[in-house]
């Protein structure tokens, strides 16, 4: 049975994951004939009193075999995550248990398999949820880090809806009375001054804009920040590496320029979801394999949103500071770490108390083999990010589709500062265009006039058990 997100057929999925055998898997059914397609499954299951869990046993509707027993819950109309009649089947976990018992349920008749994202669909088109709630729980679903959890739960904050809602509102407000000039263009009477529409265009412009810096702060977030450790052969970035993933991943050893390719691992930081790189000592290197790995180790680094740079404590001050100097264009975004101070550490504390007063460079002490000082680099990279990311740390994280309806916004708001710019406060009928797109841009963002054909191919990408 071929379906589309506008019918009003009973869908069926298993909305629990299939990426490994389970102790329990949910099976869901939504629409009107879902408690009648589960009394078809079940033997058990008449008559059952809503939002309790009753035990049935599941059995095949063409030759009657059992196929499983577990428990199952009834949701009438109005009363669910869809706002349908629903019915949820609590079974074992088994991948091939779970098809079967869905196989069985679209065999009755009476329902098919939904579409992706389509429950979650329904519950937007029922007013269970908005559309930016929706999506919050597929990002809920996908989030990798506590940043991800945070801010996806933020999109459920009724103080977000509120900020976008109050935006909006003071775009229509300068739309109406913009229109209102149009029907007064042929009399002497000023609905809005000139000077009062481009203080109003320029404070919703610079909201716009800041707003749309913290989401994609946020979006950058979410994506992963990249923290590479550089510096020379042997400095120990390798066993750095290991100390700080607690496990054996990159290769030590006491030959100069063992590492020869870049070498990445994810680990969480505090809130953060971090994708550490080994890279290759940076050096005039002679072989072509060498000098390969340090090309790439370069091009990471300028890529990276935070750069480690560890030191051999045992070096002159005046070697550390030609190396700290030596790329200008790291340094701000870099942590100096001096490693193998365990060995002097009388010395290793003067360098950097030096360093601290001629460079206002604060180096943190660390010994990569025993481990010592890499609790006080962690904290100190999580308060970096801190401060480099804090205009989307607190942010609610958008969806991609959320983000360019921002952008959309504030490009339109932009054009209606152009056009006031060039007297078009004479021309009302461009800027009442220009605010109209505007207005519909953040209209589309909560999803109170989203096309259905947007609204197809945003659910389109959701799992298909949600």
């Amino acid at each position: 049975m071929a379906g589309d997100y506008f019918s009003n057929d009973t869908i069926a999925a298993i909305a629990t994951s299939l990426a490994g055998d389970g102790g329990i898997g949910v099976i869901r059914l939504s629409g009107p004939r879902a408690l009648e397609c589960a009394q078809r499954l079940s033997r058990n299951f008449e008559n059952p009193e809503p939002r309790y869990l009753h035990r049935i046993e599941i059995a095949d509707p063409e030759t009657g075999k059992t196929m499983d027993d577990g428990l199952a819950a009834y949701f009438p109309e109005g009363h669910s995550y869809t706002g349908e009649e629903s019915v949820e089947l609590q079974l074992h976990g088994g991948r091939f248990l779970l098809q079967s018992a869905l196989n069985a349920a679209i065999r009755t008749g009476h329902c098919r398999l939904a579409l992706p994202g389509e429950f979650s669909f329904r519950a937007v088109r029922n007013g269970k949820f908005t559309l930016s709630a929706a999506q919050s729980v597929q990002q809920l679903i996908g989030a990798r880090s506590r940043f991800e959890v945070e801010a996806a739960r933020a999109n459920f904050a009724k103080k977000r809806v509120e900020y976008i809602d109050g935006l909006a509102a003071r775009i229509r407000s300068l739309l109406a009375r913009t229109e209102l000039a149009i029907d007064f263009s042929d009399q002497d009477v000023e609905v809005v001054s000139e000077q009062g529409a481009k203080s109003e265009v320029a404070e919703l412009l610079r909201d716009t804009e800041a707003l749309l810096a913290r989401l994609e702060a946020a979006q950058r977030i979410a994506r992963g920040i990249q923290i590479t450790i550089a510096g020379r052969p042997n400095a120990g970035k390798s066993t750095l590496f290991n100390a700080i993933l607690s496990e054996e991943r990159a290769i030590v050893s006491a030959e100069a320029g063992t590492t020869r390719d870049v070498i990445t691992e994810d680990f969480a930081l505090g809130r953060y979801r971090v994708r550490l790189a080994d890279t290759a000592g940076i050096r005039d290197a002679g072989g072509t394999i060498e000098r390969e790995g340090v090309a790439r180790a370069r091009k990471l680094l300028a890529g990276s949103d935070l750069v480690v740079l560890l030191l051999d404590a045992n070096l002159s001050y005046e070697e550390l500071v030609r190396e700290i100097y030596e790329d200008r264009a790291l340094r701000a975004k870099t942590v100096v770490a001096l490693n193998k101070s365990d060995l002097a550490p009388a010395a290793a504390a003067r360098i950097r108390a030096r360093l601290r007063l001629e460079k206002n460079i604060e180096a943190i002490a660390i010994s990569a083999l025993s481990h010592d000082g890499i609790g006080s680099l962690l904290e100190t990279l999580r308060k970096t990010l801190d401060r480099g990311f804090g205009l989307g740390a607190d942010a609610f994280l958008p969806t991609e589709f959320q983000l360019q309806m921002l952008i959309f916004c504030r490009d339109s708001l932009a054009d209606a500062e152009a056009l006031l710019a060039r007297g078009g406060h004479s021309n009302p009928e461009l800027l009442s265009a220009s605010l109209r797109s505007a207005a519909r841009a953040l209209s589309d963002l909560c999803g109170d006039t989203t096309p259905d054909a947007v609204l197809a191919k945003i659910f389109s990408e959701f799992c298909i058990g949600k």
